[in-house]
């Protein structure tokens, strides 16, 4: 099974160079970006070539030159000169090991019947009577964390949206 790819990444050397064309152009008129954008295109010609080839060998279809210009006129251009403090993540919350057996029971059973869309299939999880039990125990333990009803809501349905396309998956 091929896995399409809806977005190619730029070579190092070619991001490199688009970062320092972009500071020296950070504050120029639309116009005169333009005019230094055909200079720079003329100017690293061998390494556009190179990109274009090294891309379309990849399967990339689109236009090597546009996507190179935004990347340097909207992205780079505009990124922050400043440096961010890393976000601090919070702490990861686990389900525990019965609540996911009977997520991945659940998934099988509804493999067998019929081809449910993940709404469709975590809806009837919930709905499932069998499941009611062990679904009232794991809110408990997540509300435990001190999180809401709404984010223990939302953690199980992620919960369970994570192991209906890892069994996909396999």
């Amino acid at each position: 099974m091929t896995t399409l790819t809806y977005r190619y990444k730029l070579e190092v050397t070619v991001l490199e160079q688009l970062k320092i064309f972009a500071d020296l152009h950070r504050y120029d008129e639309s116009a005169v970006f333009r005019e230094a954008w055909k200079e720079w295109l003329t100017d690293h010609k061998a390494l556009v070539d190179r990109e274009t080839l090294r891309l379309k060998t990849l399967g990339c279809d689109k236009d090597i030159c546009k996507k190179l210009y935004k990347s340097a006129r909207y992205y780079f251009k505009n990124k922050s000169l400043e440096e961010s403090d890393p976000v601090k993540r919070r702490e990861y919350i686990g389900t525990s090991k019965e609540f996911r057996e009977a997520i991945d029971q659940h998934l099988i059973t509804i493999a067998r019947n019929q081809q449910l869309k993940p709404a469709d299939a975590f809806t009837d999880f919930l709905e499932n009577p069998i499941y009611t039990k062990i679904l009232n125990k794991t809110r408990i333990d997540i509300e435990g964390y001190g999180f809401s009803e709404e984010m223990v809501s939302k953690k199980i349905k992620k919960t369970y949206k994570n192991r209906y396309f890892a069994q996909q998956k396999a």
